[in-house]
């Protein structure tokens, strides 16, 4: 459902991507009013700025690529290994910054001009609610909110550096892999957030995820197995989730 919102210093991205399309339809007013809008945006606060890895200008995300642990405690499964697999919604702060042109990745057909504020938003397609449809945004309920990084390019507008923050919910996938040699639980999650994928990994079950991630739903895709040996007779069949199944989890990850 599309709603009118008032225009302010937290101009919403909808409003931005319309005028954005606008001006690249040749249209100097609209360009001038994109340029307007985001000199009225605050700049990135430093405590913001600090937590980005200055080489992607997005959140730092820390080494968490482990190498796998012997668990002395970790019997060696004599049968069947085993790969657990789950669709979450995840709350985590990640912030990105880049040329306005990149955050363009819905379609426009959703955001419409109103006539009194500049413009109206409506849930555009794949789910990206605050952030107009933007692929990789967080869910619906989820607030956006938008800085600029430096000055505004009124030469190419399209080319100013803004920066997206949210909280989530953003989608992901959790995986728990136990293999056949006692090695302790491996574990990853991998967030879809602005566009691209934010990677964790770590060992030793849910109970080391990173503290700074939370779940908030949780589905079951499927408990796969294998066999740990090509001469093994043990029944290692795999208990996928039928797709139009909801399958809600029993527990969550955490």
């Amino acid at each position: 459902m599309k709603s009118r919102i008032r225009a302010g210093l937290e101009a919403s991205l909808a409003a931005l991507l319309v005028m954005a399309v606008a001006n690249c339809r040749g249209t100097g007013t609209a360009g001038s009013g994109v340029a307007d809008r985001l000199e009225q945006l605050p700049v990135l606060p430093p405590e913001i700025a600090s937590t980005l890895d200055p080489a992607t200008n997005a959140t730092k995300i820390r080494p968490s690529q482990p190498t796998f642990v012997r668990d002395p405690s970790v019997a060696q499964a004599p049968c069947c290994g085993s790969k657990d697999v789950r669709a979450l919604k995840v709350r985590v702060s990640l912030t990105k910054c880049a040329p306005l042109r990149d955050f363009i990745m819905a379609p426009v057909r959703d955001l419409v001009l109103s006539s009194d504020t500049g413009a109206a938003t409506g849930g555009g397609q794949g789910g990206g609610g605050a952030a107009g449809g933007a692929a990789g945004g967080p869910g619906a309920e989820g607030k956006v909110r938008m800085f600029r990084l430096n000055t505004v390019n009124r030469q190419t507008v399209l080319d100013t550096i803004v920066c997206m923050a949210s909280d989530g919910p953003w989608d992901a996938t959790f995986q728990e892999e136990r293999n056949c040699n006692n090695y302790a639980p491996q574990n990853s999650l991998l967030v879809s957030g602005w566009g691209g994928i934010v990677p964790y990994y770590w060992n030793g079950g849910a109970a080391n995820h990173p503290p700074e991630v939370s779940v908030v739903s949780c589905r079951e895709v499927g408990l796969f197995r294998y066999a740990c040996s090509g001469l093994s007779s043990c029944d290692c069949r795999s208990s996928p989730c039928p797709a139009n199944q909801p399958c809600v989890c029993s527990s969550l990850p955490w």
